[in-house]
């Protein structure tokens, strides 16, 4: 009998007969009063069950009964899939909020549903890759969320990408965004005087300077993001235009990447693709991803960035590597 079970019982014999000792509810149960102590604070931590105790006996404060709920097979197996998702389930701000959530899903929910999707969840996956090295310290992601709910302004030392170095910033922290593997925090900077982003895993020390700030009413993330490629966001918004060979055409076609993206087929059977990004550097990492079967057409400044790219990596590959290093005498093989 799985422990969910055994909470459950433990509500039902309470709640028919209150006032019960510990001794009594492990005889009914039949476990340890040990494990009964340890089953009642979960009961009240975990489950939120209103138990108190009275002269040795326990009772459930009246409330109105939670009414069960009538989740089909498939959205209990939606709402597992999006908590195992490893933004989500790694992120130690909502890791411990979680795994609470799903066992009062577990409480509430009536058939063998949950025993199949138990199962199911072993044969679906929604594959967010989270890279190792990014996990930041609960105290600092807790501090971060409850920031953004409740509009309270933060004083942080944030590590430069660029140079490296640290510097000390003053933000009002809008909205947590997950983009493209990393969490991304984005705010209003006092010292940029302009809505920025910070990525979360630079952030080396963060605290409330104890004062709130008022959300403008136009924000929106979907806005902010609107225009760029994946995670950056440029200052001019370009047109990009760009000619896929016949021997990809299909995969551009398969699938959208930007929200602005038109597709021109050509005569020979490839595509141009269209899109009117904000900031070219992103999607010049992603044109060169395709090798010799993608050409920029326009504008000129990405499509000179690519050539000269091309340029270095020919002399580069234009000579043979260097021989491996030979062993030193006595080092293995």
């Amino acid at each position: 009998m799985n422990k969910s079970v055994l909470l459950l019982q433990m509500m039902d014999i309470l709640q028919k007969n209150p006032g019960l000792r510990i001794e009594q509810i492990a005889e009914k149960l039949g476990r340890s009063p040990r494990t009964i102590y340890r089953y009642l604070d979960a009961l009240s931590q975990e489950l939120h069950v209103p138990i108190y105790c009275r002269q040795g006996r326990y009772y459930i404060a009246e409330r109105p009964v939670p009414r069960k709920l009538d989740l089909t097979f498939n959205e209990l197996l939606a709402v597992k899939l999006a908590m195992n998702s490893g933004p989500v389930s790694r992120y130690a701000a909502f890791a411990g909020h979680i795994e609470s959530a799903w066992k009062k899903i577990e409480t509430a929910v009536t058939g063998d549903d949950l025993k199949a999707v138990q199962k199911a969840v072993k044969r679906h996956a929604v594959y967010t890759p989270v890279p190792s090295g990014t996990d930041v310290p609960p105290e600092t992601t807790n501090l971060l969320a409850d920031a953004v709910e409740h509009n309270k302004r933060l004083s942080l030392v944030y590590r430069s990408q660029r140079s490296g170095e640290t510097k000390r910033l003053t933000i009002d922290p809008y909205a947590l965004v997950f983009r493209k593997h990393n969490w991304y925090m984005v705010c209003y900077s006092q010292q940029h005087r302009r809505i920025i982003q910070l990525k979360v895993a630079r952030i080396m020390e963060a605290e409330a300077t104890g004062e709130t700030f008022e959300m403008p009413r136009d924000f929106s993330v979907d806005s902010f993001y609107a225009k760029s490629w994946e995670v950056w966001v440029g200052d001019v918004e370009q047109l990009v235009r760009i000619k896929f060979s016949p021997k990809v055409a299909n995969l551009i076609r398969e699938t959208k990447r930007h929200p602005t993206q038109q597709l021109e087929d050509t005569p020979d059977g490839g595509v141009i693709f269209s899109a009117t990004v904000s900031g070219i550097t992103e999607i010049g990492f992603w044109v060169l991803s395709w090798g010799s079967e993608a050409e920029v057409l326009q504008p000129a400044e990405l499509r000179e960035s690519i050539a000269e790219t091309a340029r270095r990596m020919a002399e580069i590959y234009s000579s043979s590597p260097p021989p491996p290093a030979e062993p030193a005498p006595g080092e293995l093989e």
